[in-house]
């Protein structure tokens, strides 16, 4: 293939492309939604199944998840095929998510004519295989939509956009299945049917999205493009003396004309999943990854124990109660920390030219901090002060989640053909930790004990974004090319 010029900001992404890339992970985040904020009450008050088997149902998937996530990463950048590397394994989620997820929100239809002993067992069973094989199908479109960011351009502020398109969309899905949600309570009686409903709304438009993205999103020439810039960027800064800097580029809509030649050298050192996990750097990006993860999803899952056990929101303050009535600020408080999270995440691009992502991440906490801490003392009198709390939070929240995948997008970095495993084994430990946290908090105390939820519900998030925080000093800065130095290098070629 020859040399040729082409027009671009340093690789081959559109708006388009760039839009599309960003709502690629919407089934996910859709199912996702539902799944944290709803499966534990439909198995235990829709469906009657036994508290331990919803508990159980929750851990097999997470588990399920997390060996699925270094497991795809690992082969998905061995995997080479004429439409990518990543491409196949987004493919192959696509077509598993759909039909196990919506049997995770069925009746079990083996237990009908079962009783006992025996219908404890098989909808264990049937559970739990739906979960594992729904989060095997969701892992390997998180891993390969993930470990494309760094495959589609070399620059800073492109990946960071990648990232915050992605995230906002994540709160964007979540907040649209609250307000479905909301819609289908108020409008069908019966539970059953409100979840089947909500089930496959969810699946035909996440579906409707992920066909698009098939279809137009051309991984192996947007990979060849970014991997070229890749080569002649370094090459730049290298010439010139450039060193890397967290400085970003204001006149980032200024399109550039580079030469894009075939080079050897794009083939000749890749990672192995023995380098990856001998550099050190790997453990504390990981962690602080993990550390916000955790606070987010405990949050999310454990919030309608904390509104109802402590607030009494709606007149609701026991799980006997809570099975025949939803409060619908069971509703509103989700909303507004979703609505806080998306808004704060379309800023994040601007902000990010101006702060770095360490002290970004920092601003984070003290937000988590500031919305946790009145948690630890509300009453039922106080329980609409959950409404700003609740926005402060969605605000840290987008702030950790954005610059944690940020940091890893940036240790990835040029090695982004064989990434796949760094997202997938961080991954891993990201839904074990989850998993094994929510089930302990669900079976270690009462979910009508007060005191047990105001402490783990308010307690967890707040120490995990701390621990996060702290991680950040062992976390070393990345070369990473911003749209500045390069265009200054090209000025001084």
């Amino acid at each position: 293939m020859s040399a040729r010029l082409i027009d671009t900001k340093y690789d081959g992404l559109t708006t388009f492309s760039t839009w599309l890339f960003g709502v690629g992970h919407v089934m996910n985040d859709l199912c996702a939604a539902v799944w944290f904020n709803y499966l534990l009450y439909y198995l235990a008050d829709v469906q009657r199944v036994d508290s331990a088997t919803a508990g159980a149902v929750m851990l097999a998937g997470q588990l399920a998840d997390g060996i699925s996530t270094p497991l795809v990463g690992l082969y998905s950048d061995r995997f080479v095929t004429k439409i990518g590397k990543r491409k196949p394994w987004y493919i192959f989620g696509t077509i598993l998510v759909p039909i196990c997820f919506f049997w995770v929100f069925e009746e079990c239809f083996p237990c009908t004519n079962l009783s006992g002993a025996a219908d404890l067992a098989v909808s264990m069973i049937w559970y739990c295989a739906w979960a594992a094989f729904f989060n095997v199908g969701w892992a390997a479109i998180q891993i390969s939509h993930l470990a494309l960011i760094p495959q589609l351009s070399p620059l800073k502020e492109t990946k960071d956009k990648l990232i915050g398109i992605r995230t906002g969309f994540t709160y964007i899905a979540n907040i649209a299945v609250l307000l479905i949600a909301l819609l289908l309570f108020k409008t069908i009686s019966r539970p059953v049917l409100q979840f089947t409903v909500l089930t496959l709304i969810v699946l035909i438009g996440g579906g409707i999205i992920n066909v698009m993205f098939i279809l137009f999103i051309n991984e192996v020439e947007l990979s060849r493009i970014a991997g070229a810039s890749y080569l002649q960027l370094g090459s730049l800064l290298s010439q010139n003396g450039a060193r890397n800097q967290e400085e970003q580029a204001t006149k980032s809509e200024d399109v550039q004309t580079i030469e894009v030649e075939d080079s050897p050298a794009m083939e000749e050192k890749k990672m192995t999943w023995r380098d990856w996990l001998k550099d050190t750097q790997i453990y504390p990006v990981g962690l602080c990854y993990m550390m916000a993860r955790l606070a987010n999803n405990v949050s999310t899952a454990m919030m309608p124990f904390y509104l109802t056990a402590v607030l009494g929101m709606g007149g609701v303050h026991t799980i006997e109660q809570a099975s025949k009535k939803t409060p619908w600020e069971l509703a509103l408080i989700p909303l507004c920390m979703y609505i806080g999270s998306v808004s704060m995440s379309f800023y994040i691009k601007a902000i990010t030219n101006y702060v770095s992502r360490k002290i970004q991440f920092f601003i984070g906490t003290v937000c988590v901090v500031i919305g946790s801490i009145p948690m630890l003392f509300l009453e039922h009198s106080e329980q609409y002060v959950m409404v700003p709390l609740s926005i402060v939070l969605g605000i840290g929240f987008t702030f950790e989640l954005n610059n944690s995948q940020s940091f890893i997008a940036a240790f990835v970095g040029a090695q982004g053909t064989t990434g796949a495993f760094v997202w997938g084994i961080i991954s891993l430990f990201d839904k074990f930790s989850s998993g094994i946290a929510l089930f302990l908090l669900t079976n270690l105390g009462s979910l009508d004990d007060k005191e047990y939820i105001r402490i783990t519900v308010t307690g967890l998030p707040l120490v995990a974004s701390i621990a996060g925080t702290l991680i950040l000093f062992f976390i070393k800065p990345q070369q990473e090319f911003s749209k500045v130095d390069a265009d200054k290098n090209k000025e001084l070629e």
